[in-house]
């Protein structure tokens, strides 16, 4: 009976040293916790590695698993660092990597050129993707009877970081011109006074007073100053275009 006893007992001694030899020798110690903005920080390189020692072992390796708990653009992960000897006896700690997306980046719809009478709407002009909302900035076209809209595309869709834009080109070709000769989006007898201006002004004559329109206007309906071929043809518009429209004439 004492025997067995203290065979029970030197058993248990035996199983208490092998415990603290095989667990206690190796130390692992884990990097901080970690934020950054952009998936590629999560990797150890950026976001720091573990780094465990072993009295009795110098042979260890050190390894990483990840849980990411994804939460919209931020990505939470559990990084347990995992230390094993070459008895198989091994050592763990956590690290939580916080890691955000930024906006990714947006493709512009093409370039477009539309006539007056269409729709600037990006229903008809196109849509990038991915975006947010745009805005539209006007100027004036190459020629006379043209303006543009330079459309600011932006997408702010992220957790950090700058928003992405892209620039749109819709180039508007002036049909309001082509024979509304005073640019009231309309065909009526004010237009019918620029066409006897043109006349009047093409053999010398003074121009109808016309107070909806500075006299360089009167029968100029490019507006370039000059009684030119292209007055002409926005005259032949007018009728071309009455009482429909009529189709954009190329810039000159």
């Amino acid at each position: 009976m004492r025997i067995m006893i203290r065979f029970l007992a030197g058993g248990l001694a035996a199983v208490l040293l092998c415990t603290q030899i095989c667990t206690a020798d190796i130390q692992i110690s884990c990097p901080s916790d970690f934020s950054g903005c952009g998936l590629e920080f999560a990797n150890p390189d950026f976001s720091g590695w573990a780094t465990a020692s072993d009295d009795s072992d110098s042979n260890l390796t050190i390894a990483y698993f990840d849980y990411d708990d994804q939460h919209y653009c931020t990505h939470i992960i559990h990084r347990t660092w995992v230390a094993k000897n070459s008895s198989g006896d091994s050592a763990t700690c956590l690290q939580m990597v916080r890691i955000m997306e930024p906006p990714t980046e947006i493709t512009c719809p093409p370039d477009v050129r539309i006539g007056c009478n269409e729709s600037s709407h990006p229903d008809n002009t196109g849509y990038p993707y991915p975006w947010s909302g745009y805005m539209d900035h006007e100027e004036q076209g190459p020629c006379p009877q043209e303006h543009i809209i330079r459309r600011i595309w932006v997408n702010d869709h992220g957790c950090c970081g700058p928003s992405t834009m892209c620039w749109q080109t819709i180039s508007i070709c002036g049909c309001s011109r082509h024979g509304d000769c005073n640019d009231d989006g309309a065909i009526n007898s004010p237009d019918v006074v620029y066409m006897i201006n043109y006349v009047l002004r093409l053999v010398g004559q003074p121009p109808l007073s016309d107070p909806q329109c500075p006299v360089i206007n009167r029968g100029d309906f490019d507006c370039d100053g000059l009684l030119t071929m292209l007055d002409l043809v926005k005259m032949v518009n007018y009728v071309y275009r009455f009482p429909a429209p009529g189709p954009c004439d190329p810039c000159q």
